[in-house]
C-alpha cells in the first residue's frame, strides 16, 4: 500500500512538473489552406515572440495553457490557448482569416440629367455667354501679332501649382523646389504625434483586446485609459509607432504591478 501511494504521489509530481516546463513548438499559420508570412506570434505569458517564415512556420517554446496572441497587419487577430494535444505532439496549426474592409457604396454623376428626356430638355439650362460674329469689323480689326501660338487653350484653362501649400517639402517661396521649409515639417511632425497619442489608446486597447488587460495585467475596465497614461513615460508610443508590440507587452506587464500597488496604496491612505 505504501510502494502506490508512493508511486501515485511520484506520478502526480512528475505529470505537475511536465505542465509547468516550457518545450518548443512548431506551429503553422493559415488562411484557407494558404501558408502565411510575416505572422507575429506573441506569449503574452514569457514574453517572448517569433514570426513565421516563408512556409508560414514558427518555432516558439510555450507550457500548457500558455496565451499566444496572433498578430498581422492584413489578417485578423487572434489568441490561442496551448492545450495538451499541442503539448503531446509538440506540433499546433492556427486558423485566420483575411480581414475585409466594407466600403460605402458610391455614385459619382457629372450630370444633373434626370433621365427623362422631357424634363431634361424643359431644364436645360440656357447659355449664357453670346454668340460671337465674326464677320464683324471688331473681330476683323483684331491685333493678333502679340500672341504665343504655343500655349494652346489646355496650358491656359491649367490650374496653377498648389503643391508648395501643401507639401511642407516643397514650401519656402521661389526656392522651394530645393529648400525644405523646416518649420511646417516640425509643425507636420508635431501634429502626427498628437495625432497618434491621442489615438494610442483606443488602438492598443483593439489590438490586445479589453480581456488582456482585465484578466491578464488585472486592470479595471474603467482604469485602462489611466493605466496607459501612466505608463506614458516609457515612451509606449514610440515604440508602438515603430511596430515594437513585443516591447510594449512587456512594458505594459512591468508597469502593472507599480500601478496597483500604487492604487492600492491611494485606497489604504483614503482610509
Amino acid at each position: 500500500m505504501n510502494k502506490t501511494s508512493l508511486l501515485f504521489f511520484l506520478l502526480i509530481c512528475l505529470s505537475t512538473k511536465a505542465q509547468e516546463t516550457s518545450i518548443q513548438l512548431l506551429g503553422t499559420v493559415l488562411s484557407n489552406t494558404k501558408r502565411l508570412a510575416n505572422i507575429h506570434i506573441i506569449n503574452l505569458n514569457t514574453k517572448s515572440g517569433t514570426i513565421s517564415n516563408e512556409n508560414g512556420e514558427f518555432l516558439i517554446r510555450a507550457q500548457l495553457n500558455d496565451t499566444l496572441y496572433i498578430s498581422s497587419i492584413q489578417y485578423e487577430k487572434a489568441t490561442i490557448i496551448v492545450s495538451e494535444i499541442m503539448i503531446r505532439t509538440k506540433t499546433m496549426f492556427i486558423e485566420t482569416v483575411s480581414k475585409t474592409y466594407t466600403l460605402e457604396e458610391v455614385i459619382i454623376k457629372n450630370h444633373h440629367l434626370t433621365e427623362s428626356i422631357y424634363h431634361d430638355i424643359l431644364n436645360k439650362p440656357k447659355d449664357s455667354i453670346p454668340a460671337m460674329n465674326v464677320s464683324s469689323e471688331t473681330f476683323k480689326n483684331l491685333d493678333f501679332t502679340g500672341v504665343d501660338y504655343k500655349l494652346d487653350a489646355m496650358s491656359l484653362n491649367r490650374p496653377p501649382s498648389v503643391e508648395h501649400l501643401v507639401n511642407p517639402i516643397m514650401a519656402g517661396g521661389g526656392v522651394g523646389a530645393t529648400l525644405p521649409n523646416n518649420q511646417l515639417i516640425a509643425e507636420y511632425k508635431l501634429r502626427s504625434l498628437l495625432k497618434l497619442k491621442k489615438e494610442f489608446p483606443s488602438k492598443i486597447i483593439q489590438e490586445l483586446g479589453e480581456a488582456y488587460f482585465t484578466k491578464k495585467l488585472q486592470i479595471p475596465t474603467d482604469s485602462i485609459h489611466h493605466f496607459l497614461s501612466y505608463c506614458a513615460y516609457k515612451d509606449i508610443v514610440h515604440l508602438y509607432q515603430q511596430n515594437n508590440l513585443l516591447t510594449v507587452i512587456e512594458i505594459l506587464q512591468e508597469e502593472a504591478i507599480s500601478y496597483k500597488k500604487l492604487k492600492k496604496e491611494g485606497k489604504s491612505g483614503e482610509k
